[in-house]
């Protein structure tokens, strides 16, 4: 059995939020980023999980803007490659994790998140939805936010690379 749907399923019948122990069960009990990974290949059902629940629509405009967010940060990376080589993408989604771990009260983390928005640059999403964005932030129990910022993580699908054709690869 998929662990991620367990863990769904466990929640659901305990009757608490879907989503809800992912940060113990992704950072403190997942030491081997095997739940991670899961979640990272199941993402196209954590979406849609939370864009058919009603309840879960705001959270779900916050995970584009994180991701949104994360796209603008991987972008730069991506610029400042050299030529033929490909920017440590993995390390920088570890990083990510990391430093949402040491988010350790509502400041610090609200402090993370302020700085990592603005390093994300121009954001289309947090534009549109500015103030939905901002009560969110304010109402929401910082450490709901901080698993949302996990799962966003765990569900980021970065672009497919072009494949570059040169004169060997069109003569095969």
């Amino acid at each position: 059995m998929n662990p991620i749907r367990s863990i769904i399923a466990d929640n659901l019948v305990k009757g608490i939020h879907w989503w809800s122990d992912f940060w113990e069960k992704l950072v403190i009990e997942d030491s081997n980023e095997y739940l991670f990974n899961q979640l990272f290949f199941n993402r196209e059902g954590f979406i849609i999980m939370a864009e058919n629940s009603e309840e879960d629509k705001h959270y779900l405009i916050f995970l584009k803007v994180f991701q949104q967010a994360m796209k603008g940060n991987f972008a730069k990376m991506y610029a400042k490659a050299e030529a033929g080589k490909d920017p440590p993408i993995k390390k920088k989604v570890e990083r990510l994790r990391a430093e949402l771990n040491y988010c350790y009260d509502e400041l610090s983390f609200k402090e993370y998140l302020s700085d990592f928005l603005v390093r994300g640059g121009l954001n289309k999403y947090f534009n549109q939805h500015q103030e939905e964005i901002a009560l969110l932030i304010k109402k929401i129990p910082w450490q709901e936010l901080r698993i949302w910022s996990l799962l966003a993580i765990a569900s980021y699908k970065p672009k497919d690379k072009p494949i570059e054709m040169n004169d060997e690869s069109e003569e095969e």
